[in-house]
C-alpha cells in the first residue's frame, strides 16, 4: 500500500497458484489499482488500475508525483530465474493506469534491497550476491517518459532503508559484508547524492560484530532520524557467540549526524537489565532489544519488549528511569518478528 494526500494505491502481486494464477512464473506482474481520497471523503473511490511486470520490494517502491505514479520492481527471466530489476512511470488515462516511461535491466542479475524517491530523482540499492556490493543507482525522473540511471555508486555491504537529509544527502542503514558474503556488522551510511552522476559515500560506520543486529536493518520504524537536534538513534545487539547468550550490548546507539561533520558518537543507552531472567538465554537479546525509539525535547526513550528506558539525549548512558514490564510480550515466541524478513 502506498498513500499520497491525493491518492492510495493498492499493488497485487499476481498469484502464481490457485484458478487465476499466472501460466509462465516468469512473467507474474503486480497490479495497482489507485483510488481517490483527496478531501478526506467518506470512502476512497475508485480511479484506475494498471500493470507492470515483476514485484514491489516495500511501500517505499512507490510514489506519487504531480499525479505520476512511480515504482521499482524486480522480475526473473529464463530457467534460471535471473533476476532483472525496473522503473516504471504511470499515468491516468480515463480509467486506465498506463506506463509512459520505463527503465529496464538495471543492475541484472542482483536483487533490490532498497528505493526511495525525492521529488524527480529515485534511488535504488542492489545487492550483488557474487560481488558482494551495494550499488547505488541515481533515476532521473524528471522527464516521466525518459526515466534515465544517470550514476552508480559501489560500496561493500548493502543498504535496507534509505533515509532523506534535505536535498543532497541518504542516511542509510544496512549490513556490511566481507569479501566472502558474510554479514559482519551492521552498517550505517551517509551518501552525498548532489551530484546525480557521480554519487558518493561522505561516511560509513560499521559496527564489526559477527553477531550484531538491529531491527532497523528489517523494519524502517526501529529507525529514528530526528531533524531538530541531528540526532540518529538506531536499537542495537551484540552477542559474544551466536545462540549463546552471552549477550554483549542490547540497547541503543546514540549519533549527531550532520552533512558537514558526518557521525559522532554520542553514547549508547543500555537495555541490558531489561532481560527477563526466566528467558531462554538463547533469546534474550530479543526480549530486551529495544525495538523503537522516541525523542522528546532533549529526552530519548528507548522501547524495548520488556520495558522502557528514558535518559538525556545528551548522556545516553545515564539512566534517568526504567520501567520493566510485567510480561516481556513476544519473548514467549521469540522468532516473531522474523515473519517479515526476506530470506532469499
Amino acid at each position: 500500500v502506498y498513500a499520497s494526500p491525493e491518492s492510495l494505491y493498492l499493488a497485487v502481486l499476481e498469484p502464481t497458484w490457485g484458478p487465476w494464477k499466472v501460466n509462465d512464473p516468469h512473467k507474474v506482474g503486480t497490479r495497482i489499482h489507485k483510488f481517490d481520497i483527496d478531501g478526506a471523503p467518506a470512502h476512497p473511490t475508485y480511479e484506475a488500475s494498471g500493470r507492470v511486470d515483476g514485484w514491489v520490494l516495500t511501500s517505499f517502491s512507490m510514489d506519487e508525483e504531480d499525479r505520476q505514479f512511480r515504482l521499482a520492481t524486480t522480475r526473473e527471466t529464463g530457467d534460471d530465474r535471473i533476476p532483472v530489476n525496473a522503473v516504471y512511470v504511470m499515468m491516468q488515462v480515463d480509467q486506465e493506469l498506463m506506463v509512459v516511461g520505463q527503465t529496464e535491466d538495471i543492475a541484472p542479475d542482483v536483487d533490490i534491497f532498497a528505493v526511495r524517491f525525492m521529488g524527480d530523482v529515485g534511488y535504488v540499492v542492489t545487492f550483488h550476491r557474487v560481488e558482494f556490493i551495494d550499488p547505488l543507482f541515481t533515476v532521473d525522473l524528471s522527464d516521466p517518459t525518459n526515466p534515465t540511471v544517470k550514476g552508480e555508486l559501489k560500496v561493500p555491504g548493502y543498504s535496507t532503508y534509505l533515509h532523506p537529509m534535505g536535498e543532497d544527502h541518504l542516511l542509510a542503514v544496512g549490513e556490511d559484508t566481507d569479501d566472502a558474503g558474510w554479514v559482519t556488522g551492521v552498517q550505517f551510511s551517509l551518501f552525498d547524492v548532489a551530484d546525480l552522476e557521480d554519487p558518493q559515500v561522505q561516511e560509513q560506520i560499521s559496527i564489526d560484530n559477527d553477531w550484531a543486529a538491529s531491527e532497523a536493518v528489517v523494519d524502517h520504524h526501529a529507525f529514528q532520524y530526528y531533524e531538530p537536534l541531528d540526532l540518529f538513534a538506531v536499537p542495537l545487539t551484540y552477542e559474544k557467540s551466536m545462540g549463546e547468550g552471552d549477550i554483549e550490548f542490547a540497547g541503543l546507539q546514540l549519533y549527531e549526524v550532520t552533512v558537514e561533520d558526518g557521525f559522532t558518537l554520542i553514547g549508547e543507552m543500555d537495555a541490558t537489565p531489561l532481560i527477563d531472567p526466566h528467558v531462554d538465554a538463547s533469546y534474550s537479546h530479543l526480549c530486551s532489544q529495544i525495538r523503537r525509539t522516541v525523542i522528546i525535547e532533549d529526552k530519548v526513550f528507548g522501547v524495548a519488549s520488556g520495558g522502557i528506558v528514558a535518559a538525556p539525549a545528551d548522556a545516553p548512558t545515564h539512566t534517568l528511569s526504567l520501567l520493566a514490564f510485567p510480561d516481556a510480550g513476544n519473548c514467549d515466541d521469540p522468532w516473531s518478528w522474523t515473519m517479515g524478513m526476506q530470506w532469499w
